[in-house]
């Protein structure tokens, strides 16, 4: 009987202490921070609210962030994992500077490239690859942090 109410405290406490991580980095805990200029914010919601947003932004943060890439290749059959692997590597001796990825969605091979945090980074590299890729184009994609 002990035993099962030093296992209850434990669970109690390993989850107060979780709770209590999350709060730290609150965004809504933030805001009600006062600022240097001695201004306060006050936040009065349903508690349903800061933990939809809590769960949004565990969720989340496993996710590499949202950019974009450029395809240069798509095909489907017998040899096209071949082919994109072959494209990506001519690619690769042109543009070494940017980084290439074969991915399957199904029933294609591709070959994404970039890793752009934005429309505008991906166009300059677009109308260079143009030229030597013509069927290339713009896509939206999870992208690896690019080096700054």
């Amino acid at each position: 009987m002990k035993a099962i109410g030093l296992i209850f405290i434990i669970c109690n406490l390993s989850l107060l202490s979780y709770s209590q991580d999350v709060t730290k980095n609150d965004i809504f805990n933030s805001l009600e921070k006062s600022a240097v200029s001695g201004a306060k914010i006050t936040i009065t919601q349903d508690y349903a609210v800061k933990s939809l947003v809590r769960k949004h932004v565990e969720s989340n943060i496993k996710l590499p962030p949202k950019g974009y890439r450029i395809v240069i290749f798509s095909g489907s059959g017998a040899q096209s994992e071949s082919k994109a692997n072959q494209v990506r590597t001519q690619f690769k001796a042109r543009f070494y500077k940017t980084e290439a990825y074969t991915k399957y969605h199904e029933p294609n091979f591709r070959v994404h490239v970039g890793d752009f945090r934005n429309k505008s980074e991906a166009l300059k590299v677009y109308k260079e690859v143009k030229k030597y890729y013509s069927s290339a184009y713009i896509i939206e994609d999870r992208i690896e942090f690019p080096d700054l």
